[in-house]
């Protein structure tokens, strides 16, 4: 097979996530309903119309994206990204301020909230020659994840890795099986969890990483509603970045590459021979000299090793088997 071949290979793999959240909480709008209807004036259909076109504003309203890719593993099907590419930090303090008030003297409950909503965003190749229209439709139709975080973190089909590993792990065959076939219409196929390699690498090997930095936006969808609260409005292509590995030590859960990487990286697959051998980070940052409360990026990208993605996915895959049999 060719390098072009491989390279067209991994596209099939790797997935352009958008997470959606609330700019209004929940706690926030059951506070605009009470204050709302408290008025008299408010309480006929007209007003109540008007408080639910207020409130729709607010839907899904603050987005982040990142990478991810498909991984098979057992026969179940698996999307493998960085933590905090799907942890909602947002609702996480919302979340802990109403626990504080409620309960002042309760303890700080882990970081395990991610976004309600997790899109796929279309590719270029997805909306030429054909009906935007109907393409749109059927991309709606071919699923998204939603109200992933609803519930208890105990029986969810997720995973969060500790912060420093940095991994979060989605299982798609127990309540997401319209975004499997969705994700096969579409071209995709999940790769085997044997090409995640957990050996170390050595410095000088020679990497890549394919993912969707914001140079990999090439266009917007004009959405109306309700389109735009449950897609993604941007259309992207696959950005490739090639380097090697700078630093690595058998005792850390990570290691350094000189490989330029931007904000939506994060969470792509590292690729040497083959072999996805971790997972991107993010990159360093160091305070600037003379204003040491402004930080600024240097071109390395930190990667999580490939063993501790098998290691958190066989955390998911324990787990779920524990709370619903294998």
């Amino acid at each position: 097979m060719n390098i072009i071949d491989s390279l067209h290979d991994w596209k099939k793999s790797v997935i352009h996530l958008e997470c959606a959240t609330d700019s209004v909480d929940v706690f926030q709008r059951f506070d605009l309903i009470s204050q709302f209807r408290e008025s008299s004036e408010n309480h006929n259909i007209e007003g109540e119309r008007r408080l639910s076109d207020e409130l729709e504003q607010f839907r899904n309203n603050i987005r982040s994206q990142g990478t991810a890719f498909y991984i098979e593993h057992n026969n179940k099907h698996y999307i493998i990204t960085a933590r905090h590419v799907l942890f909602d930090e947002r609702q996480y303090l919302a979340n802990e301020r109403e626990q504080q008030n409620s309960f002042p003297d309760s303890s700080p409950r882990e970081k395990t909230c991610v976004f309600k909503e997790i899109y796929r965003v279309p590719s270029l190749s997805e909306l030429s020659n054909c009906n935007a229209h109907d393409r749109i439709n059927e991309i709606i139709h071919s699923g998204f994840l939603s109200l992933v975080s609803s519930g208890a973190y105990e029986l969810s089909t997720y995973i969060l890795s500790q912060e420093e590993l940095d991994i979060g792990i989605i299982q798609l065959d127990r309540y997401y099986p319209n975004v499997i076939q969705g994700l096969k219409k579409f071209g995709f196929i999940p790769l085997p969890s044997s090409v995640i390699s957990e050996e170390d690498f050595g410095e000088g090997h020679d990497v890549f990483t394919v993912g969707f930095p914001g140079s990999s936006i090439v266009g917007q969808l004009d959405l109306c509603n309700p389109y735009r609260q449950w897609m993604s409005s941007a259309v992207s292509e696959h950005v490739y970045t090639w380097g090697r590995v700078a630093m690595n030590h058998n005792d850390l859960p990570s290691f350094w590459c000189d490989m330029t990487i931007y904000p939506g990286n994060s969470g792509g697959p590292v690729i040497h021979d083959g072999k996805i051998i971790g997972l991107v980070s993010g990159q360093p940052t160091i305070p600037i000299e003379g204003s040491p409360e402004l930080r600024t990026r240097i071109p390395f990208a930190h990667i999580i090793k490939g063993r501790h993605i098998m290691n958190t996915l066989r955390a998911l895959e324990e787990k779920i088997a524990n709370n619903y049999g294998s």
